[in-house]
């Protein structure tokens, strides 16, 4: 974590109302809104549209992410931190600062994790870029195997 970004004050500066304009929902890394009327989206979505700590999730990510659905029960708009950044303070961590976090966009090279394993079946070249759903499948045909 290289910054903080207080979203709860920024948004309290444009004298909205809580409940009745809006909610929101403030992770470590995304802040999720429900608005109540146009205003509010209007006044929300163009304050937190320009600024260095992160952007509004668009159609196109929806679609990169597998987070297109047709409902809103994860916000009528989602904010997305940059790399580095934390929402602080949020609904998990209050107003404690983290060293690191987790949750930033694919592209984030510190986002990254390092998969090792001595089964030859499964070693690739370094540097190579594995799904988290094919982790998944690889680390239950390990296991099958160790119980043979």
């Amino acid at each position: 974590v290289s910054n903080t970004f207080d979203i709860k004050k920024h948004i309290d500066d444009l004298n909205l109302k809580l409940e009745e304009d809006y909610l929101f929902f403030l992770d470590s890394t995304v802040a999720r809104f429900w608005f109540k009327n146009q205003k509010a989206k209007h006044q929300i979505l163009d304050s937190l549209n320009e600024n260095n700590y992160g952007s509004w999730i668009d159609s196109n990510d929806k679609d990169i992410y597998r987070i297109n659905y047709n409902h809103n029960r994860y916000g009528d708009a989602i904010w997305w931190a940059n790399d580095g950044i934390l929402i602080s303070p949020n609904f998990w961590q209050s107003n404690r600062v983290l060293k690191g976090m987790h949750g930033y966009r694919n592209e984030s090279m510190d986002n990254h994790t390092a998969f090792i394993t001595n089964k030859k079946k499964y070693v690739s070249s370094i540097g190579n870029i594995i799904d988290m759903v094919e982790v998944n499948k690889i680390l239950r045909n390990i296991v099958k195997m160790e119980n043979i």
